[in-house]
């Protein structure tokens, strides 16, 4: 990461937040324990890591920017601190082993995802996935003023490598070729047909078959 000029947008503004992890294993329950990794990133061009900021307010404030679950200690960057995130302070329930899926939880829990825009871990509900969400939020600055050096333009070739998604086929674009697997069909038949009468060796055959049976 560090070889290709690029910043993790969360430990900018938290190096030392201990256990915040973006993944558990859920067959096991993990994520009720803590015991997980955080395998999710927000990486940003060290060209534009000034223009990240933790919050709308623009300073790091952690009981804001660094969501907790409701932890209400002195230590938001504690494993306590991510315990509680993780769980919503204890409103996201393990599953059974029974196998009943995962526990419901009430409406004030499921709304505890929610919060002022930030950059750092948005803790979505364990119903939802086994990993969480991450966000990164960008000051207004960066559009700013006639003097800036950054351009999102999509005909300009750097825009177009970052942003690979729009390249791939949508998956729409399959309902829109609805006869493409029957003009494929057709044409490998067409081929094979093709190949068979241009083949001398399978014309002998059939001549020395149909001399056989006549």
């Amino acid at each position: 990461i560090e070889d290709d000029g690029m910043v993790d947008a969360f430990r900018k503004f938290y190096p030392t937040a201990e256990a915040r992890f973006t993944v558990w294993h859920q067959y096991t329950n993990r994520r009720y324990e803590n015991e997980g990794s955080r395998i999710d990133y927000s990486l940003v061009d060290e060209a534009l890591a000034g223009y990240v900021i933790p919050d709308c307010s623009g300073t790091s404030s952690l009981s804001c920017a660094l969501r907790s679950g409701g932890y209400t200690a002195k230590d938001p960057l504690s494993e306590e601190a991510a315990l509680c995130a993780a769980t919503a302070n204890g409103g996201f329930q393990p599953a059974s082993f029974n196998g009943e899926g995962i526990t419901s939880a009430c409406q004030k829990t499921l709304d505890s995802q929610f919060g002022q825009k930030h950059t750092g871990i948005i803790y979505t509900p364990p119903s939802y996935s086994d990993h969480v969400a991450v966000s990164l939020l960008l000051s207004d600055e960066i559009v700013k003023g006639e003097s800036s050096s950054i351009v999102f333009d999509e005909k300009v070739a750097c825009t177009r490598k970052a942003q690979p998604h729009k390249s791939q086929t949508s998956i729409a674009d399959f309902f829109g070729k609805k006869n493409a697997s029957k003009k494929l069909v057709s044409s490998n038949h067409s081929f094979a047909k093709k190949r068979k009468t241009n083949n001398p060796s399978t014309s002998k055959i059939a001549q020395l078959w149909s001399a056989k049976k006549g």
